[in-house]
């Protein structure tokens, strides 16, 4: 059987879409892939640094609960030095100067 040139092209073009229609398949199966495998790794990442984010707030709420704890006990114990010195000031001031009746 003899193929006429008008055959020969049409199957020859049939055949160069069909490859270039299985290459574009490919590369779409791999860009696909490559952009599901990004979503999971940013996905991952958004959760560890969600955790990392979580611990610094409970260590800084750690840190202003016992820095305001440390300036309340120092502050009251400076009033209550101020407090006995204003007392023992009042008493030496009374002893030494009696009150006149």
């Amino acid at each position: 059987m003899l193929l006429s040139g008008w055959e020969v092209t049409d199957g020859l073009e049939r055949e160069r879409r069909s490859i270039l229609s299985s290459q574009v398949w490919i590369k779409v199966r791999f860009i696909s892939d490559d952009t599901n495998r990004l979503k999971s790794m940013s996905q991952a990442r958004m959760i560890s640094a969600q955790e990392k984010a979580g611990a610094m707030v409970i260590a800084l709420i750690v840190m202003l609960a016992l820095t305001n704890g440390s300036i309340y006990f120092l502050s009251t114990r400076s009033i209550v030095r101020a407090q006995k010195a204003l007392r023992e000031s009042e008493e030496r001031i009374k002893s030494r100067w009696p009150r006149k009746r």
